[in-house]
């Protein structure tokens, strides 16, 4: 009887952690439901050990659920390091689990940590989201992916009431990175060297973003490869 009570505790516990994670996430959602596509400027800065590249400037596109494009001089096409990863997966209820992890400040923001487990994709291992307490956004990001590790995003806000950040902070280990397969310039003249005993090359790329202009029906050719015209 004491060990049926005790799972039967175990269990309530567990839901009750669960309804508190998607009572943070539902409004979250919600918000998240009103954008289908977005077009602005894009302003990138790259600090990537072994890299050297100026600053580019261009567009960036993105369409639900997972269409996003970087056009710039040369072309930056870059799928696996799409910012917006994070509508799709909320949009799709019963396909993660999803759990209240603690809090922690995000560039003094206090925000909920909510660990979101995703059941349904072979890249995605687990999704870390800070959620502003105050406001409800996302403040930052760690996306743990099967095989390049973890990636951070972090988000900063230019107004109180904006749903999408200025600034896109993206973080990752560049020696686990798969780097798009449609890149140019000096990304392929001066690849990352692995030094011997050396287990992390953390790089960190920029993306300021403004002139922003949500739902224009984005059509789906926009964001074709070269490779497939």
């Amino acid at each position: 009887m004491r060990i049926a009570a005790f799972l039967i505790s175990l269990c309530m516990g567990h839901m009750a952690v669960a309804q508190d994670a998607e009572s943070l996430l539902g409004p979250l959602r919600t918000r998240m439901a009103g954008l289908n596509d977005l077009t602005c400027n894009v302003q990138m800065a790259f600090d990537i050990p072994g890299v050297q590249m100026k600053q580019l400037g261009g567009k960036l596109y993105f369409k639900r659920p997972d269409r996003f494009k970087v056009a710039a001089k040369g072309l930056v096409f870059v799928p696996k390091q799409n910012p917006f990863g994070m509508f799709d997966l909320l949009a799709r209820k019963g396909t993660y689990m999803a759990m209240v992890a603690g809090a922690e400040a995000v560039n003094g923001t206090p925000c909920n940590i909510i660990n979101i487990m995703p059941t349904n994709q072979e890249d995605v291992v687990m999704v870390r989201l800070f959620i502003g307490k105050a406001d409800g956004r996302i403040h930052r990001s760690d996306v743990t992916l099967r095989r390049e590790g973890t990636v951070v995003y972090r988000n900063t806000y230019a107004n109180a009431t904006d749903l999408l950040p200025s600034v896109i902070d993206f973080e990752a280990d560049f020696k686990k990175f798969r780097m798009p397969k449609a890149i140019t310039g000096d990304f392929n003249s001066k690849p990352v060297a692995a030094a011997d005993g050396q287990k992390y090359e953390t790089g960190r790329i920029r993306m300021t973003l403004s002139a922003m202009e949500m739902n224009k029906r984005l059509d789906d050719s926009l964001f074709k490869d070269s490779s497939e015209l």
